[in-house]
C-alpha cells in the first residue's frame, strides 16, 4: 500500500485517538509537517504525495514518541511564540500562548510610561483601550485589547527617539520574553536571567537566531541573585544605578499539592522545578514582590503573569509593601486573571 499524506494523516489521526492523546488531528498534521520539513499548509498543497520508506519509518518514531505522551514541541524542538519561532527543549516550560498577554501588557505599559513619552507608535484604536474599569478595593482589571491577528501588534508598535527602556526578565527559560519585548522594542535592553547554564545557553542561541543578542544579557542566578557584583562587572549591558524600567516574570506558580495533577505531558516531560510554586504557589510572589522595589526605578513597573484564581492573594502581597500603587489585573480571552501589574510610587 502507498502510503501518502492523506492516508497517513487519516491513520496517525486514528492512531492518537485511540491512545487518548488530546488534539490528534493536529498533533498528526505538526509531527508530519516537521519530518517533511514543510508547514501544515504545505501538506495539503501535497495531499497526494507519497511518504519514502524513509520517511515513514522518522513518522513511526515520533508518533511513538508522542503516544508516551511526549509534548509535541520537545519532539519537533520548535515552538512558535509571539509570532516567533523558539528552540526548546526539555530544561526548559513550553511558553503557553497565555503568556503572550504577559508580553501585550508590558508593551502596552511601557507605551504609556511618561518617561517613554518619546517612544512614537502607529496608534491603532482597536488595540490600545482607553482607562479599564475599576473595581471594588482599588483593584483595576482589564481585558487585554484584541488584536486583528498574530503578529498584527507588532506590524502596529513602532519606536523611534532616543528613549532606553531597561528590562529585567527574572526566569527567562528560553528567552520568549525577553526576546519578543526585544524584537518590539529597537530602543530597550534586557537582562535575562535564570538559575540553569544550560537554559542560558538555549535563551542565547534564540536571541542570536532572532538578531537581538546585542541588547540582551544572560545572567546565571536566582532572580535577584543574578545582579551580583561578580555579574555586573562582566557585564555590558548593566549600569549602576541598578534600577530598571520594568520588572517582568512569569515564575513558578503551580501549588506543590498539584503538580502530581497535572498531564502526562506537563508532569512527566517538563521541568517541575519551573512550575511549583510552593504549597500555596505563591512563594516566588512573596520573594520577587519583596525585592523587586530595590531593582525599580521610581515610577517602574512589575509585571507577573499569575495563575487561575491567584490574583487576589498576589494583590494582597503588593498591597502590603507601601512604594507600590494599588494592583491592576489583567485578564486573558478566556476571562482569566493571567496577569499582575504594580507600578512603584513616584514618593
Amino acid at each position: 500500500m502507498e502510503w501518502t499524506i492523506e492516508k497517513l494523516l487519516s491513520w496517525s489521526t486514528d492512531y492518537l485517538h485511540r491512545h487518548s492523546i488530546p488534539n490528534p488531528r493536529l498533533d498528526s498534521e505538526i509531527l508530519l509537517a516537521h519530518i517533511l520539513e514543510t508547514n501544515r499548509i504545505g501538506l495539503y498543497l501535497d495531499y497526494k504525495r507519497p511518504l519514502t520508506q524513509s520517511e515513514l519509518n522518522r513518522f513511526k518514531c515520533v508518533i511513538k514518541r508522542r503516544i508516551c505522551r511526549e509534548p509535541v514541541h520537545y519532539i519537533t524542538g520548535r515552538r512558535e511564540f509571539w509570532s516567533l519561532e523558539f528552540k526548546v527543549n526539555r530544561d526548559v516550560l513550553i511558553p503557553r500562548p497565555e503568556t503572550e498577554v504577559l508580553v501585550e501588557k508590558a508593551l502596552n505599559t511601557i507605551k504609556r510610561k511618561p518617561s517613554c513619552q518619546s517612544v512614537s507608535t502607529k496608534r491603532n484604536e482597536n488595540l490600545i483601550p482607553p482607562n479599564p474599569p475599576l473595581l471594588k478595593g482599588g483593584t483595576v482589571v482589564s481585558p487585554l485589547w484584541k488584536r486583528g491577528g498574530r503578529g498584527d501588534f507588532q506590524r502596529e508598535f513602532n519606536t523611534t527617539g532616543p528613549c532606553e527602556i531597561s528590562i529585567l526578565d527574572l526566569g527567562t527559560g528560553c528567552g520568549n520574553i525577553a526576546i519578543s519585548l526585544a524584537k518590539e522594542l529597537d530602543c530597550c535592553t534586557v537582562v535575562a536571567v535564570d538559575r540553569y547554564e544550560k537554559v542560558l545557553s538555549l535563551a542565547s542561541e534564540n536571541a542570536r537566531d532572532h538578531g537581538v543578542s546585542n541588547r540582551i544579557e544572560f545572567l546565571k542566578g536566582d532572580l535577584f541573585t543574578a545582579l551580583n557584583d561578580s555579574n555586573i562587572k562582566r557585564s555590558r549591558l548593566i549600569r549602576r544605578p541598578l534600577q530598571f524600567d520594568i520588572i517582568i516574570s512569569n515564575p513558578p506558580y503551580i501549588p506543590s499539592g498539584e503538580l502530581e495533577n497535572l498531564s502526562p505531558e506537563i508532569r512527566d516531560f517538563e521541568p517541575l522545578e519551573s512550575l511549583d510554586g510552593g504549597e500555596d504557589g505563591l512563594d516566588y510572589y512573596r520573594r520577587i514582590v519583596k525585592e523587586a522595589p530595590s531593582y525599580l526605578k521610581k515610577g517602574g513597573y512589575l509585571l507577573m503573569e499569575i495563575g487561575a484564581r491567584q490574583g487576589r492573594g498576589i494583590c494582597d502581597i503588593i498591597k502590603n509593601i507601601i512604594c507600590f500603587g494599588d494592583p491592576e489585573l489583567v485578564k486573558d480571552y478566556s476571562g482569566i486573571e493571567r496577569v499582575v501589574v504594580a507600578c512603584k510610587r513616584l514618593l
